[in-house]
């Protein structure tokens, strides 16, 4: 639990001994916009740190060569800025500069946060963990409560070497009665898919082979695959094409094999970035829906449109995540 995190934290950080430089977190824009950036952001609003401090970057950058989950130690702060300097595992160091976070609409920044893209990182939750990979790990399982919450924290390790459990319990292991009977019908498709290609004759399967390498931007040369480089496209662009082609967006998730959710998600995506107009995805929103836009759109308001939940809790459920989503596409202030 989160007290239980900042009280690991706090204590290790105690015990070190030296001068704490404090970094505040700075924000713009609207407060509920401003809570909903805070409550998903994993530095806290007051940083503080000192030299050996184990931290853990909060933010993906390539510039910076640090991703969300990297591990490293304080080794210092910069002269002139009194930025942190921190040590890598391969021993690199670098400063670290403050990021920002922010809520984009139309290409407009509707709020941000900045702080330094750290977090003390003697503990952390599972639930903060998502989405991260560790070198090690000293995991307390011994109060998971909840299907998939033990594969969650188990599988955030690269290696079973780098994994320390202290404790477990009936749940830590247990999968979801659901994933259970998908993992059969699986295993029948993939059995019913061997015996297909049993069937069929060396000579075919090997040109199926050849076209598929083809198809896939590669060659074959004396038995020798070459892969081509080629740019990678992201997959909401993917959908953007199919967009532009005049497909529906349930139509679009059938085709590529995903959810609505998902499609949605590339969607509201891609109105961010200005590459599909909003009042175009107006001409997709049910005639069921349509009508309680505007109320759908007062609970945003008051609520922050950048969370579903709330919203869903506050119409008790009357609206699935789908409908929200496509309420939050079309939501202006």
């Amino acid at each position: 639990h989160n007290m239980n995190v900042d009280t690991i934290n706090e204590a290790e950080l105690e015990k070190i001994e030296g001068e704490s430089k404090i970094f505040q977190m700075t924000s713009k824009g609207r407060d509920l916009l401003v809570a909903t950036l805070k409550k998903g952001c994993l530095s806290p609003e007051c940083l503080v740190l000192k030299v050996g401090a184990a931290v853990m970057f909060t933010k993906n950058s390539r510039e910076g060569g640090f991703t969300n989950g990297t591990l490293g130690v304080v080794a210092g702060f910069d002269h002139h800025t009194q930025l942190p300097i921190v040590r890598m595992k391969n021993n690199r160091k670098i400063i670290v500069d403050r990021q920002d976070w922010s809520i984009m609409d139309d290409g407009k920044v509707k709020a941000s946060i900045s702080q330094i893209p750290l977090r003390l990182a003697w503990a952390i939750t599972i639930h903060k963990s998502q989405g991260m990979s560790f070198d090690a790990a000293v995991m307390d399982l011994s109060n998971v409560f909840e299907y998939g919450q033990g594969y969650v924290a188990l599988s955030r390790v690269r290696r079973l070497s780098g994994l320390y459990l202290l404790g477990t319990n009936d749940k830590t292991f247990e999968v979801h009665p659901q994933i259970f009977e998908k993992d059969k019908e699986f295993r029948k498709l993939s059995e019913e898919a061997a015996d297909a290609f049993a069937k069929i004759a060396a000579e075919e399967l090997a040109a199926m082979h050849d076209n598929f390498i083809k198809f896939s931007g590669g060659s074959k040369t004396k038995g020798v695959i070459n892969a081509l480089k080629k740019d990678k496209v992201a997959t909401s662009d993917i959908t953007l094409q199919f967009w532009k082609d005049g497909k529906a967006i349930a139509e679009i998730a059938k085709a590529r094999e995903m959810t609505l959710g998902t499609i949605l998600g590339h969607i509201e995506k891609l109105v961010q970035e200005e590459k599909i107009k909003r009042h175009d995805v107006l001409k997709h929103c049910s005639a069921k829906l349509s009508p309680d836009l505007p109320k759908i759109h007062a609970a945003f308001r008051k609520l922050g449109a950048y969370s579903l939940k709330p919203v869903v809790e506050h119409f008790k459920n009357k609206y699935s995540y789908e409908d929200l989503k496509m309420a939050r596409i079309l939501f202006t202030e």
